[in-house]
Order: structure tokens, then C-alpha cells, then sequence
């Protein structure tokens, strides 16, 4: 374990400034009164160093006893100490497994060295938007926008598409209806589907896109997802990204008809424990 300048602690409201300042740079927050909100509800989730180190701590779903390791700034000698010293902040909270930051393929060594294994891992997707993107219709298939009227059937719609690790929870979802565009593709009134986008500094994200097993192959992924990158042409971006199972290859199929291409390394998760992050899966981005 790391002793002296670099050892974690929970931090103090004076360390917050410091870390607001990795945090804003990183996205990780959208203002110094969301990371302050953060750290008063849960200190624990917000870890410093007095040598400048800083973790940002999260549940991962409210259904599993996990936490995942949001951000960290660290250099790397000292990553393996910073793990240790979280995996036993987090079960001091009375939660099983830390999950680490995505890590790009071939610089997790300092997690492994810390005793973590790779549970996942993804694959990030780029389009340049050069012309305009062909609408594509499906039949007797309604795209709207979301609200939080239509929470439960989203929640239903992950639990037909995503494996528990990877489903949304009630807190997660509402969210995203909050902040995200989210919209649902409905056949006869039935949510069948659903997309989410969002504007980050600049640049369009894909954070999700859903189908019910029952209606894959009939084009609602692509109304869903043509509509989605429309919508952020019109805001003005000219670059899409999103992240996606490396084995998930119907998806990728689809998002390369529509022009995505990968961008940079793989990304890895790492967990001390075996956690199952496929069990109950669909095949959905």
C-alpha cells in the first residue's frame, strides 16, 4: 500500500476545488455544485491524495453490489496501491467488487498487477458526418420522443436486452430521460425499442440503442439510430462516437452500414472477483 503524499482518503470539502478542476476537464461533472451534491450524500465516493491524487466513486446499478471506479487521475506506479485501497473503501460500505475506469487494451497492466482481471471488453465506434443521414422508416414502426411516462417499459425493454450487469436501474433511467434525448419506437402502442443521444462538448454520443428480441431484423434499429444521428446533425455536430460489446457483432453490422468505424484501442473493465457480465444477455448496443 502506498504511505505518506499518495495514500487515499476520503476527501474534505477544501479538496473539492482541486478535484472539480480534473473533473470539469474530463466531463466527469457538469458543475462544482453537482460534484459537492455528490460528495455530501456519499463522502467515501469522492478519494484524494495530498500528493494530488483524486477517484470519483459510483454505484454501478442500484440491483448489483457493485461500485465502479468513475474517474481516477493517478500516475500509474501507483495505480495497484489506489485499487487496493478503494476494493476496501467500497467494502467498508458493504459492497462485493470494484469495477475499474474503461482502461484501453494493453495499459491495464498496472489493474492486473493490483489483482483484477478483464470482465468486458468494448470497442468505440466514430462517423464524420459528411452529407446528411438517410432517414429510414420500418414498417407500421412510430418514433417519439421519451419522457418519464414511458419508464417502466423502458425498464422492461432492458430486461429483454441487456444481461443484469449491463441493464438500466430506476435511477439510472431517470437520468438519462433527464439529460439525454431518448426516444421510443412503438408498433401498435407497444414500446418495441428505444435510442439515447446527447450533445458532450462538441461532439454527438450514441449512449444507447435497444430492440425487443422479437422485433430485430425489421429496421427499428436503424429508424431508431437514423433518427437519433439526424437529430444531432441538427445540433450542429459533425462527429458521432459510441461504445459497444466487442462481441457483439449485429450491432456493429448496423452501425457500419450507417458509416461508424472503430476508433483507438479496445477498452477494458476489470473486476477482483468473476462477475458474469453476459448472464441473461440479448444482443443489443
Amino acid at each position: 500500500m502506498i504511505m505518506g503524499a499518495h495514500a487515499l482518503r476520503t476527501a474534505g470539502e477544501r479538496d473539492l476545488a482541486r478535484v472539480w478542476a480534473y473533473a470539469r476537464q474530463d466531463g466527469v461533472f457538469d458543475s462544482l455544485d453537482d460534484l459537492r451534491r455528490a460528495w455530501s450524500n456519499a463522502p467515501w465516493t469522492v478519494q484524494v491524495s495530498d500528493a494530488g491524487d483524486a477517484a470519483i466513486l459510483g454505484r454501478w446499478r442500484d440491483h448489483l453490489p457493485l461500485v465502479a471506479v468513475t474517474a481516477l487521475w493517478s500516475v500509474e506506479r501507483s495505480i495497484p496501491s489506489h485499487m487496493a485501497a478503494l476494493r476496501a473503501v467500497v467494502r467498508a460500505q458493504g459492497f462485493e467488487d470494484l469495477i475499474s475506469p474503461f482502461v484501453a487494451e494493453g495499459q491495464d497492466g498496472p489493474y492486473q498487477k493490483a489483482g483484477m482481471h478483464v470482465v468486458h471488453t468494448g470497442v468505440t465506434l466514430g462517423l464524420v458526418h459528411r452529407r446528411e443521414v438517410e432517414r429510414h422508416d420500418a414498417s407500421d414502426i412510430e418514433i417519439q420522443v421519451a419522457d418519464e411516462g414511458v419508464l417502466e417499459p423502458l425498464l422492461a425493454v432492458d430486461i429483454l436486452c441487456f444481461s443484469d450487469f449491463w441493464r438500466y436501474d430506476v435511477r439510472l433511467m431517470r437520468e438519462f430521460l433527464s439529460a439525454d434525448r431518448v426516444t421510443v419506437a412503438r408498433r401498435g402502442g407497444a414500446v418495441v425499442g428505444y435510442a439515447m443521444c446527447r450533445v458532450d462538448r462538441g461532439h454527438g454520443v450514441i449512449g444507447r440503442l435497444a430492440v425487443v428480441p422479437a422485433e430485430r431484423g425489421r429496421g427499428v434499429g436503424a429508424a431508431l439510430l437514423s433518427d437519433a444521428l439526424r437529430y444531432l446533425c441538427r445540433q450542429g455536430v459533425h462527429r458521432t462516437v459510441l461504445y459497444t460489446q466487442a462481441e457483439n457483432e449485429a450491432a456493429q453490422r448496423l452501425y457500419a452500414r450507417f458509416g461508424f468505424e472503430p476508433v483507438g484501442p479496445r477498452k477494458h473493465l476489470l473486476a477482483f472477483s468473476n462477475i458474469d457480465t453476459e448472464r441473461g444477455s440479448g444482443c443489443c448496443t
